[in-house]
């Protein structure tokens, strides 16, 4: 049976092997006729820098997506910080790989255990694989909620130090590439977006490069200031003191929310204390009541040992000094 099993994995990895380096050995071709036929070599460059090199896009299609799934997929990227136009077929080369080279790896571990080993060994590839595949989508989903935590944190401070700018005499542009400038060590994560913004406003206007800023980040504060600078831009307004007006009442709105989780943490803080505190205050409360009640039922236990002991040694005492009866008419 062990031989047919390892006939059958190797047959497994070889034809999966061959499928691969056929993949990418057509990949390779097609971009070399688009390069022959006067194409753009953007994809030829981009596949030297892509995460599983020119493999990427033969192990992506291996799993393939709905146009639903990579729409939400694509859009759980960008939440993340991930803009490039190959992060979703690197996204699903990467689980692709999680998912199987688990999978693969038991089928080995398999061959060289005990048969009753092998449901173990089973379960635990499983478990790595359904990991490897849901791992990924939940990391994406951190960084993207850290990376709206961070926006968050320094819109605030990005706004007074962009107001100060225009009341210098700077222009708008001139202010976000300034602020982006100062705010690279204490929020990268916002610098590199007002970066973004600033070159987007050179090459086309400021209205299009606050809209591709708030589809990208998708805050409800930043979406109000895109449409707030937009209002002020068309009709001439003072943009200085509507972004301080609007940054104090950011600088509210996250003074409550950090109130509310607050208090929050109150509630939630009483199932640790259940589960922890009233343990160990009862086992200290009930503890010596319990030893007590024990000890003396111990030793009540043997005191009637004792006594039922005593008993049957009076019993056998008595019967011993009983004299037999003599018979009547006797000499």
């Amino acid at each position: 049976m062990y031989e047919w099993l390892m006939i059958a994995l190797t047959f497994a990895v070889v034809s999966g092997s061959l499928f691969l380096l056929l993949q990418w050995s057509n990949a390779k071709r097609r971009r070399l006729e688009k390069r022959l036929s006067g194409g753009s070599t953007t994809e030829a460059e981009a596949s030297l820098q892509l995460i599983l090199g020119e493999l990427t896009p033969a192990i992506a299609e291996q799993v393939p997506l709905t146009e639903k799934g990579r729409s939400d997929l694509q859009r759980e990227l960008i939440d993340a910080g991930f803009y490039r136009p190959t992060a979703v077929m690197e996204y699903v080369a990467l689980r692709t790989v999680l998912l199987f080279v688990p999978l693969i790896g038991t089928a080995l571990v398999a061959l060289l255990v005990e048969p009753r080993q092998v449901p173990i060994v089973a379960f635990v590839g499983i478990v790595l694989a359904l990991l490897g595949y849901s791992l990924p989508r939940i990391f994406v989903n951190y960084l993207a909620r850290i990376r709206t935590r961070h926006i968050e944190r320094g819109l605030p401070v990005a706004l007074d130090l962009i107001t100060l700018g225009l009341s210098s005499g700077l222009t708008i542009l001139a202010s976000i590439r300034r602020v982006a400038h100062e705010l690279k060590k204490a929020y990268p994560v916002l610098a590199y977006e007002l970066e973004i913004v600033q070159q987007q406003a050179e090459l086309r206007s400021l209205e299009h490069a606050l809209q591709q800023l708030a589809d990208r980040v998708r805050i409800p504060e930043i979406r109000n200031l895109a449409l707030i600078l937009v209002h002020s831009e068309r009709l001439g307004a003072d943009v200085g003191s509507t972004l301080l007006e609007f940054s104090t009442a950011f600088r509210t709105t996250l003074k409550q929310r950090a109130e509310a989780q607050a208090n929050k943490t109150s509630f939630w803080m009483t199932f640790p204390t259940v589960l922890c505190l009233w343990v160990s205050a009862a086992i200290i409360l009930v503890g010596p009541m319990y030893y007590e009640f024990w000890n003396r039922r111990t030793q009540t236990q043997d005191l009637l040992n004792r006594r039922i002991e005593h008993l049957n040694k009076g019993k056998a005492k008595a019967k011993q000094e009983i004299k037999p009866l003599q018979p009547l008419g006797g000499p």
